[in-house]
């Protein structure tokens, strides 16, 4: 026997149909593609474990892309790690750019050598005196030797009758003190390292707190401490100042 089929108005070819006996079977519609967290997509009706079966990881990138992109942090990581020895030698030039320039500025900017030369000076450890004038040392009255200063290479040159002497100067930080250290191989280069070497160490005396260490003393050394800044005061020999 042959049953009819009912007609509902609608083409077979939509989702839906109707069979024999009256029952309607639905068709199943496409699902979209689902999105992973990061913009990936796994195939419809398939599931993360798919995707990796496909060929593809959790953020829908193939294997070979996914090698590529774990290469790129390796090589950025890598270079980071390279760049630091660079940036800690910056550093270190950078302080010792600064150092060195604060330095230069103190040693030969900051003042007048030839000015601050001249005045009323006391022989460390006595009360004799001498003065310094704009051309020679007044040891007395009457005793007096040109002198000239190199005030680049921090030297002196000197003249007392037929001999002549040689040596260098040096001042202490606060202009109250002048070393005069005689001798004939000091050049621009010596004294400037014996100034590094010997700012360092006032420098750290400074930080540590620590008294600032007596000049040298000796045979061929002469420290003077300032008295004033008067270059026409009379000198005093030793004993002058008792007596008075």
């Amino acid at each position: 026997m042959v049953q009819k089929r009912k007609r509902t108005g609608k083409s077979n070819s939509g989702p839906a149909s109707v069979v024999a006996g009256g029952t309607a079977s639905k068709r199943p519609s496409p699902q979209p593609a689902k999105r992973t967290a990061k913009g990936g997509r796994v195939p419809a009706g398939g599931s993360t474990a798919n995707a990796r079966v496909a060929g593809r990881d959790v953020a829908g990138y193939s294997r070979e892309e996914t090698a590529d992109r774990v290469r790129s942090a390796r090589k950025v990581k890598n270079a980071r790690r390279r760049r630091w020895p660079f940036v800690v030698a910056g550093a270190l030039v950078s302080v010792l750019l600064v150092a060195g320039a604060v330095f230069s500025w103190d040693r030969w900017l900051r003042y007048d050598d030839v000015a601050e030369l001249q005045g009323e000076w006391q022989v460390h450890g006595s009360d004799a005196t001498m003065v310094i004038d704009g051309e020679s040392i007044h040891l007395t009255e009457d005793v007096a030797y040109p002198y000239a200063l190199d005030t680049g290479a921090k030297t002196i040159e000197y003249a007392f009758g037929n001999a002549a002497g040689s040596g260098r100067y040096r001042f202490s930080l606060d202009r109250s003190q002048l070393v005069i250290m005689d001798g004939t191989g000091y050049s621009w280069w010596s004294t400037l390292l014996d100034d590094i070497g010997w700012m360092a160490g006032q420098a750290a005396d400074a930080v540590q707190g620590r008294a600032t260490a007596e000049p040298p003393s000796g045979e061929g050394v002469t420290v003077l401490d300032r008295v004033s800044h008067d270059a026409a005061a009379v000198p005093r020999e030793a004993g002058d100042g008792a007596d008075a």
